[in-house]
């Protein structure tokens, strides 16, 4: 089932309903029951911004992550583009795995609606439903292990397929993506 969020004019909050809908397409929150994530989407606060708008910047306090639910972000260190993230996927998730700054900055590619879910919530998921640490534990080996025609995110990258832009490869990622 997809959800949309465009609405004509100055967009309203997301209900509760259409929040559980989102994250239930989301690889972290996937194999949580209904109730639970109805319990995620209300703690969670949206974000709008616009396109070259900074998410979060590299050395920042991470206390939370981010599930991108429209728009498109771009993930950078050290000038060197990490990847791009869209709709479905989840960033600065290693800040609430293991506090710290920030390592990468993530700025808007496109106007961009994000859920804030913070370290809180995300330590008291981790207690008590041990199906998210699989879900966490998935995407991040993905993230980690990029095939040579996807990058972090898992989509088609155009350095595979034609385009010389640099592939960061697995030490930098480790390193970037918090």
């Amino acid at each position: 089932m997809t959800v949309s969020t465009k609405r004509p004019g100055p967009r309203d909050p997301l209900i509760t309903i259409e929040r559980v809908a989102l994250l239930h397409g989301v690889e972290f929150f996937r194999r949580l029951p209904g109730h639970v994530l109805a319990a995620v989407a209300q703690k969670a606060t949206e974000r709008e911004l616009e396109a070259g708008q900074i998410l979060m910047a590299q050395g920042d306090a991470g206390d939370c992550l981010f599930v991108v639910i429209e728009g498109r972000v771009r993930v950078e260190a050290a000038d060197r583009v990490l990847g791009e993230l869209h709709a479905g996927d989840v960033v600065g998730e290693l800040a609430v795995l293991s506090p710290g700054p920030r390592s990468a900055t993530v700025t808007t590619m496109a106007p961009t609606l994000v859920l804030r879910v913070g370290a809180d919530v995300i330590d008291e998921l981790l207690l008590d439903h041990p199906e998210v640490t699989r879900s966490i534990i998935e995407v991040l080996v993905r993230r980690l292990r990029p095939t040579p025609t996807h990058d972090i995110a898992g989509t088609p990258d155009t350095a595979a397929t034609g385009d010389t832009t640099e592939i960061a490869d697995s030490t930098d990622i480790t390193v970037n993506l918090q």
